[in-house]
């Protein structure tokens, strides 16, 4: 969540920069001038109630000199009037300048290319792309070959979008999960074992909602807000909201986490073309987030692009490194970098880690401070990145490694959580 009163001193500034992150610049228009709006309103019913204290304040002290008598003071304080409607009008205006608030995304950093995915700047590449002499297959192929995935037992179970991994793949899944629990431990992460549903101030700490409420799984509705729950679409939802309403200290700063969970995300339809696990309703990834000091985010969010890079490359995957638009970034982050693995038989790079920079936005929204050296309460910067998404690393081991007699070459890292196998070979 932004500034208020920062919104409020400089609404042109604001409207000018979140231009760069909405397409609908009328709401935007609207919702800065209702900001504006909503403040003086509040300023206004904050001087009514402070006159009221004050006028209240000299009643006691006029009673506490003996000046006047109690029943005096009853009258005076009648005279006055009634402050309990104009505190519940500060309440509703803070409560309707709140939800607006929430639905306004992120500032973008100065210099993010401005637009969508048509002004993504590729950065640098790692490795060659591989080359074959042989007709190659893709990953679906592959893994029914090799007998990695059920996709139609998966369907039987839970529809599409949920595919079961089996034996072998089972394997692998975890081989790779297990490859970024072990690098992340040894760079000072502290993992984390999260719950699997949230309720729904984690989604709005985290700015997820409201506006992407509907790509949750909701597994409990009541008649209030509060009492909603949800499948964690991604291990950055829970961890974003474990410190909210805490003051922490400075010596606490950075704090580094990650967690390893399943991530559920009602979207499968909206890309019915992507085939196998490209995308899927339900799937494993590793999660890291840090909480730092606002003056070293941006060398904190270097860093953990280069951790992501060094997992992809400790597997041997051809891959390049793009810095997004601001339409591309995701609302709550002010800045993003995806690193993307090659798969062959799509022609293009899929994603398979987002690092972002929230600033202090997941902050604000969560209430989560520190107190500074100089004693002053600040908002930290929250960052995260995906260490990593396991089926798109899986599908590229699959591809990039696939040989001529259909069978998959592991990468070395991952040997020794396949039993020291190093080839999958094709079910005979």
């Amino acid at each position: 969540m932004l500034d208020r009163k920062d919104i409020y001193q400089r609404p042109n500034h604001y409207k000018q920069e979140l231009s760069k992150k909405v397409t609908d610049k009328g709401q935007l228009e609207a919702n800065i001038e209702s900001i504006v709006m909503f403040c003086n309103e509040i300023a206004g019913f904050e001087q009514q109630i402070q006159e009221y204290n004050r006028k209240k304040n000299e009643i006691s002290t006029l009673v506490k000199q003996k000046k006047i008598t109690p029943d005096e003071a009853r009258e005076q304080a009648a005279a006055i009037g009634d402050i309990a409607p104009i505190e519940a009008g500060v309440r509703d205006l803070r409560a309707r300048l709140t939800q607006v608030l929430l639905g306004i995304p992120n500032l973008p950093l100065p210099d993010t290319p401005v637009g969508g995915k048509e002004v993504n700047v590729v950065l640098r590449q790692h490795g060659s792309k591989p080359e074959f002499d042989f007709e190659t297959q893709d990953h679906v192929q592959l893994a029914e070959s090799l007998g990695l995935i059920d996709y139609e037992r998966g369907r039987k179970l839970s529809g599409k979008g949920f595919p079961v991994y089996t034996e072998r793949g089972a394997y692998l899944q975890r081989a790779i999960i297990q490859h970024c629990i072990d690098y992340h431990h040894a760079n000072g992460y502290k993992l984390l074992a999260i719950p699997h549903i949230l309720n729904q101030e984690c989604g709005t700490g985290a700015g997820q909602f409201p506006k992407f409420a509907d790509g949750v799984f909701h597994v409990a509705r009541g008649s209030h807000e509060e009492m909603e729950k949800f499948l964690i679409p991604t291990a950055e939802t829970a961890i974003a909201n474990l410190y909210s309403g805490e003051m922490l200290s400075r010596d606490q700063l950075p704090i580094k986490h990650f967690a390893e969970s399943s991530c559920f995300r009602n979207e499968r339809a909206s890309h019915a073309d992507e085939r196998g696990i490209a995308r899927t309703s339900e799937f494993k990834k590793v999660e890291m987030f840090q909480i730092v000091h606002p003056d070293t985010s941006l060398q904190t969010l270097d860093e953990m692009i280069g951790d992501v890079e060094q997992l992809v490359q400790g597997l041997g995957l051809h891959y390049q490194v793009s810095r997004l638009g601001t339409l591309d970034c995701s609302a709550s982050m002010q800045a993003t970098y995806d690193v993307e693995v090659w798969v062959p038989s799509m022609g293009i790079y899929k994603e398979v880690s987002s690092a972002s920079l929230a600033g202090d936005y997941q902050a604000r929204r969560t209430n989560t401070k520190f107190k500074d050296v100089d004693g002053k309460k600040k908002y930290p910067h929250f960052l995260n990145a995906s260490g990593l998404a396991v089926p798109r690393v899986f599908m590229a081991i699959l591809e990039q490694g696939q040989q001529k007699d259909g069978s998959v070459v592991l990468p070395s890292a991952l040997r020794q959580y396949m039993y020291d196998n190093e080839i999958i070979e094709p079910i005979t």
